[in-house]
């Protein structure tokens, strides 16, 4: 691995998914071809800071500061902040003492961190959830509330998959936290 300074701050030179980043224990990244460039952040659908390529900025640190890497392993967020990817706040696990440490530590502060619209995931808001559970509550059926939500969905075959969607939501099976 290459280790280089650049103003004083120590970067490590990590490769993955064929993209090479300088980066330095704290998270910050700079283009290795264009030193004068640092490397922009976005989240991906899960809520990780990404550089580009869709690659976790906490996978980058963790290859170029953690020791300890193994085939198969994981890394975890030691206080559970995706923001925080710090060199000492990473650890690698695997998948299982990943999840194991989640519960252990801070199961709670965990859940609720997936629940709603602060999962990535997420692509209703609590007052669209609160709507379709009303329309459902009032006497409605499911199909008639997709068709009212998804007009352009003519037959049964082309809203079948979402329907689902929306009947963990009516029975309560997703979206727990509200009432």
């Amino acid at each position: 691995m290459n280790i280089e300074y650049i103003d004083g701050i120590e970067y490590h030179e990590v490769t993955l998914r064929g993209r090479t980043k300088l980066v330095a224990r704290d998270g910050s990244a700079i283009n290795p071809y264009r030193r004068n460039q640092k490397v922009t952040i976005h989240y991906n659908v899960d809520g990780y800071p990404c550089f580009g390529g869709g690659i976790p900025v906490h996978l980058y640190v963790a290859h170029g500061w953690v020791s300890g890497y193994f085939e198969g392993a994981e890394v975890n967020h030691k206080d559970f902040n995706k923001d925080n990817f710090n060199a000492d706040n990473l650890e690698w696990l695997t998948h299982s003492d990943n999840i194991k440490y989640s519960v252990k530590n801070n199961s709670k502060v965990w859940n609720e961190s997936k629940q709603g619209i602060k999962n990535g995931r997420a692509t209703f808001t609590e007052e669209k959830i609160k709507q379709i559970r009303k329309l459902f509550d009032s006497g409605m059926h499911i199909s008639d509330i997709v068709k009212l939500d998804h007009p352009e969905m003519t037959t049964s075959y082309l809203y079948r998959s979402i329907h689902s969607t929306y009947r963990n939501i009516c029975k309560r099976k997703t979206w727990k936290h509200l009432a």
